[in-house]
């Protein structure tokens, strides 16, 4: 009932039995205009076959399935990019009864994956090929304590007044995006690509970021971990998954620190999911026991 990310719990025909408050907010839609309602009318048509794969797995699993992007529609008729993760939910026999999925919005992610892969595609001013491109990642420490602790509307909050200051620090609103809950990325351009500008932005972002927001009598000190990652091959979505990994490196030692992504780390999370969904796999099918 508290999540920022929308949740719902469906039955084994995938009509919706509970939806979180916090759908209003996300979609505009109020959740008892949703409850008894297919999960599937709030897909989009081109991405019903991804979510019944999607879904396949999650029972053939008999858990989750990882995560699956869907567009969402909205009450005003629009439609909104999510990540969608879902699991089973089992009676006492071991039956599947249901399910209970949750959606967080990721238009913010899928909007800068268009734009940097324009950006890295060619550049803005000349039309030649550009591929010098840094990416930061900005996670704000300890956001789920804030919303314990004050509520959604203070993390709210703290969330805008994280905005304003990259924004400042910046000097360019464009170069600055939300991609989840409590993270934002920051593209920095070919001038600051290099090791150590790199650095020195994710320093001032820091600093930038460091201090108080003030909510009603309190005043909430707020810091943030910030994961560096440079364009070298691949795309846009490798960029922002390599920025996103760094800065979970970063947040794993600690609060208000930077950090570039540690490739042989990266490779060995990479290799051990491999090997987790070749196990889950092999099980499944009855090659290993």
């Amino acid at each position: 009932e508290n999540s920022m990310d929308v949740v719902y719990s469906a039955g084994h025909d995938r009509v919706i039995t509970w939806m979180s408050p916090s759908v209003e907010r996300a979609l505009g839609w109020k959740p008892d205009d949703l409850v008894g309602s297919a999960a599937s009318r709030l897909v989009h048509p081109e991405d019903l076959q991804a979510l019944l794969v999607k879904q396949d797995e999650i029972i053939r699993s008999g858990g989750t399935g990882g995560s699956a992007e869907l567009r969402i529609a909205t009450a005003d008729g629009g439609w909104r990019w999510m990540r969608v993760r879902g699991r089973v939910v089992h009676d006492e026999d071991g039956n599947v009864i249901g399910g209970i999925d949750e959606l967080r919005d990721m238009q913010a992610e899928m909007d800068l994956r268009a734009d940097m892969a324009r950006g890295l595609e060619h550049d803005g001013l000349t039309g030649v090929a550009n591929r010098a491109w840094a990416l930061l990642c900005v996670g704000i420490d300890g956001m789920t304590r804030v919303n314990e602790a004050f509520g959604y509307t203070a993390g709210d909050r703290v969330l805008a007044a994280v905005a304003q200051r990259l924004v400042a620090v910046t000097g360019a609103a464009d170069r600055v995006a939300r991609v989840a809950g409590d993270e934002f990325v920051v593209l920095l351009p070919e001038a600051s690509t290099t090791a150590t500008a790199s650095a020195n932005a994710a320093e001032r972002i820091l600093e930038a970021i460091r201090g108080a927001v003030t909510i009603g009598p309190y005043d909430i000190d707020v810091t943030a971990c910030v994961g560096i990652a440079a364009f070298v091959d691949g795309g846009a979505e490798e960029l922002l998954r390599d920025a996103t990994m760094a800065m979970r490196q970063a947040s794993s030692h600690g609060t208000d620190r930077w950090g570039f992504l540690d490739t042989g780390l990266a490779a060995f999370a990479r290799s051990a999911l491999t090997v987790q969904n070749e196990l889950r796999d092999a099980l499944r099918d009855g090659r290993v026991h």
